[in-house]
């Protein structure tokens, strides 16, 4: 009586086992198969690169990852372009699990050494660690997350040439929410100083947040020039916010700007200025001959800007900028002009 079911339940045991290992046939076979897939998309990419003058190469790119995942390494890359620009670094490890390949983790190892031979701009960065995340859709880059900490830079060749230490930075591209075709960018450094600024108690934290309509094509591959959406070829962005500063001082901006062919800025800000004479005194130590101006330029401030205090309890500023061909001017009072802006055709 006992010999049917004994024998029923070991036939099912031996159709799971047959399932088991069907699975796993078909599960290792389709992650071979796409590791190929993979490998080929690489080198298409590659060539691609190479069309436009730019290339992308790697001692050794190993893809493992068996059997959850695709992991791709790339040692000792070089990038290049067109212009002889280069930069290097020691690895790139990149991860994708198989079931959602879109979204990409990536992680460098520095140092990074980039050259500019037409502007004789060479430098080093390093960091203790540098993660990013990208997210693709069918078509293009949806997403870019970069993080990075404990970061170091040296560029040479600049006049005067400039270090600069900070705890992190962060990089950041994505689309605005309910507008997604203009692209968000925001930049952070914290805790960051400098061989270039005079000495400070607390070093100090930077945050630069633009918005830039139709800007989402870039990530498509489009070149930067078809932003210059204007009937005179200007390129408008939104400052949503740009700020840097540390516990005694700050400035802060928010407005809408356009730059002209020539690099020139004009629009409006709404400036605030938090600790207005320590920010006198630190702009007095960088530019030591200017600071008779400095000194009026406060004056000015305090004569038209608002004044308040902040959740610190800092006293602030808040003075409209007014911007006209790379001119600044408070009010009537012009305060200087900012240098053309080049962005190299990209």
């Amino acid at each position: 009586m006992d010999a049917g079911p004994k024998r029923n339940l070991k036939i099912r045991y031996i159709l799971l086992a047959g399932a088991v290992l069907m699975t796993i046939l078909v599960w290792s076979g389709g992650w071979f198969y796409m590791q190929g897939v993979l490998r080929d998309q690489i080198d298409h990419q590659m060539a691609r690169l190479a069309q436009t003058g730019q290339a992308v190469s790697c001692t050794d790119m190993p893809i493992g990852g068996f059997p959850f995942r695709f992991e791709v390494s790339c040692a000792e890359p070089v990038l290049a372009d067109a212009r002889g620009r280069t930069a290097d670094f020691k690895a790139l490890r990149t991860v994708a699990l198989v079931y959602k390949p879109w979204h990409v983790i990536a992680e460098a190892d520095g140092p990074a050494r980039f050259e500019d031979p037409l502007t004789g701009l060479m430098g080093e960065a390093n960091w203790e660690s540098a993660r990013s995340s990208v997210i693709y859709s069918t078509s293009s880059v949806e997403q870019i997350d970069v993080v990075m900490e404990n970061v170091s830079l040296a560029i040479a060749g600049a006049r005067p040439e400039a270090g600069l230490l900070a705890d992190g930075a962060s990089f950041h591209l994505r689309p605005l929410p309910g507008a997604l075709e203009t692209l968000e960018v925001f930049l952070s450094l914290n805790r960051a100083d400098s061989d270039m600024l005079p000495s400070l108690p607390e070093p100090l934290d930077a945050k630069l947040h633009l918005q830039l309509e139709n800007g989402m094509s870039l990530l498509q591959g489009a070149p930067f020039e078809r932003l210059r959406n204007l009937s005179d070829g200007s390129l408008p962005f939104r400052v949503a916010w740009a700020s840097v500063g540390n516990q005694e001082m700050a400035v802060s901006a928010t407005g809408d700007l356009v730059l002209d062919r020539e690099g020139r800025l004009s629009g409006k800000l709404d400036l605030s200025l938090a600790g207005v004479d320590q920010l006198a005194r630190f702009a007095a130590a960088i530019f030591p001959g200017a600071a008779a101006n400095l000194d009026a330029m406060r004056g000015a401030a305090l004569s038209f800007g608002q004044q308040a205090a902040d959740e610190n309890g800092r006293p602030v500023v808040r003075l409209p900028l007014n911007l006209r061909d790379g001119q600044v001017n408070l009010g009537f009072l012009p305060l200087g002009v900012l240098p053309p802006i080049s962005l190299g055709g990209r």
